[in-house]
């Protein structure tokens, strides 16, 4: 069980979304919420990402549990080139070079006596040993991959995030998602601002998805 939800209860005012819903999530499911607007499948999702809470009941997570959510849109980005915007999604692998490249550093400096220099030897090598565990060398193969399964250009790669419309950035948003790969992955309407290439490409993409299956 990833996700676990026991007698939610939730209300706007005299209206009612949801009474009283049991649902859970099993690892490997793909599940798609269907009804008409205004029927709560973003509330349920915001729920279900822990972003608000049930005016009743109680959700249950998984210990190890890692979820992400796209919202239908408000996602702006600025400040930085797609492709390093994107790259975010590797935050910890990125913290980890920059401590490898001070690594090799200290490690070139003559002065450092020979014992400080087995010790940072010892260092680099546990680094780069989960640097390249957690695919830290295919970074770049990974962020173009998806960039370009969105819609993206090679050319777009280097344009300010700032320059992009809406829609677009919305893709970003996705993109830095999918790299992400959190273990429950909630998206809502995630194809609105897709045209039909890279609908066929999520697709795919979600049909091999690591945490699904």
């Amino acid at each position: 069980m990833m996700i676990q939800l026991s007698s939610i209860h939730k209300a706007f005012g005299a209206r009612v979304l949801f009474d009283a819903v049991r649902w859970q999530l099993q690892s490997g499911e793909r599940v798609g919420l269907c009804g008409p607007n205004g029927a709560g499948k973003t509330t349920l999702l915001r729920i279900m990402a822990g972003l608000e809470e049930p005016d009743q009941g109680t959700v249950a997570r998984s210990s190890n549990l890692t979820v992400g959510f796209l919202p239908q849109d408000g996602i702006s980005h600025t400040g930085r080139t797609l492709f390093d915007e994107a790259a975010l999604s590797f935050q910890e692998l990125l913290r980890l070079q920059d401590e490898m490249q001070e690594l090799e550093v200290q490690m070139g400096d003559s002065s450092v006596q020979a014992g400080e220099h087995q010790q940072l030897l010892a260092r680099y090598a546990d680094a780069q040993e989960t640097f390249h565990h957690e695919g830290g060398y295919d970074i770049e193969a990974r962020v173009s991959e998806v960039l370009h399964g969105l819609g993206f250009s090679q050319t777009d790669a280097s344009r300010p995030t700032e320059e992009f419309s809406g829609g677009w950035q919305m893709r970003i948003a996705l993109a830095k998602l999918l790299l992400k790969r959190p273990r429950l992955l909630l998206m809502d309407e995630p194809t609105n601002h897709l045209d039909l290439e890279a609908r066929n490409w999520l697709e795919n993409f979600l049909l091999s998805y690591p945490h699904a299956g």
